[in-house]
Order: C-alpha cells, then sequence, then structure tokens
C-alpha cells in the first residue's frame, strides 16, 4: 500500500479526481477486508 503525504503546497500536484476517488475505494476496501479477517478470528 502506498501512502501519500499531502502538503498544502502541493495541491497543484494532485492526481485527478477520478484517480484519487478510485485510491480511496481501495483503500476502505482493504480496510473492510482487513476488519472482516480480525471479525471472523474473533469468531473462533
Amino acid at each position: 500500500m502506498k501512502t501519500r503525504t499531502l502538503k498544502l503546497e502541493n495541491l497543484d500536484d494532485l492526481p485527478p479526481p477520478e484517480v484519487l476517488q478510485q485510491e480511496i475505494i481501495e483503500h476502505q476496501e482493504a480496510a473492510l477486508a482487513s476488519f472482516r479477517d480480525v471479525a471472523a478470528g474473533l469468531q473462533r
């Protein structure tokens, strides 16, 4: 997973909104999958 540090002076360097949107979706899906793994482990 790639982590990006954003600073206010770098706003012009942001990728297009579609790319940001896709990255957010991918990160949220990965977080949800991790949470499901933890939850499944707790049920055992």
